[in-house]
């Protein structure tokens, strides 16, 4: 069976590695190689480039971008791919006062190009909805698997000894 590509354009994210195997993925991280915000277009012009090369060379049958930042998709929609966004909070609401990443160039293109788009709880649900109401939407709830504690962890550590 061919495989998704996952693609995310940080260094690590557990909803990622999670939910790949449940999509039958291939999970993608790209790193920032720049630190600083004020580099961030090359930083994104470079995962970009990753990004094209490796769909160019696996072919999968269908990507699912991560996001923000929405642009992880466009690798997908410039070759023809099918693309699912994993759209996390930030891409529909405001944070802390800054503008949402639904609001930048493209993203709305984008969203609305997805053959659908995932989102992490009812309230964003609504949100999407009411911004997109043509677009395709499913809710996959965080924590994606149960997380047992560190307390609960210890215990049964000590009790294996």
């Amino acid at each position: 069976m061919q495989k998704a590509l996952f693609l995310v354009w940080k260094n690590y994210q557990r909803r990622a590695e999670v939910l790949a195997p449940q999509m039958i993925s291939e999970v993608l991280f790209i790193p920032h190689i720049f630190r600083r915000k004020a580099f961030r277009l090359v930083d994104y012009l470079f995962k970009f480039l990753v990004s094209l090369h490796v769909s160019i060379r696996q072919k999968p049958k269908f990507i699912i971008a991560q996001s923000p930042p929405l642009y992880s998709a466009v690798p997908a929609l410039l070759l023809k791919i099918p693309y699912v966004i994993d759209a996390h909070n930030p891409v529909f609401q405001n944070v802390g006062g800054k503008i949402s990443w639904g609001k930048l160039p493209l993203s709305s293109f984008l969203i609305r190009n997805a053959r659908a788009v995932i989102v992490h709880n009812h309230s964003i649900l609504n949100l999407a909805k009411q911004a997109y109401p043509n677009v395709r939407f499913f809710k996959v709830s965080d924590p994606i698997e149960k997380i047992e504690s560190r307390q609960k962890s210890a215990i049964a550590q000590s009790n294996i000894s």
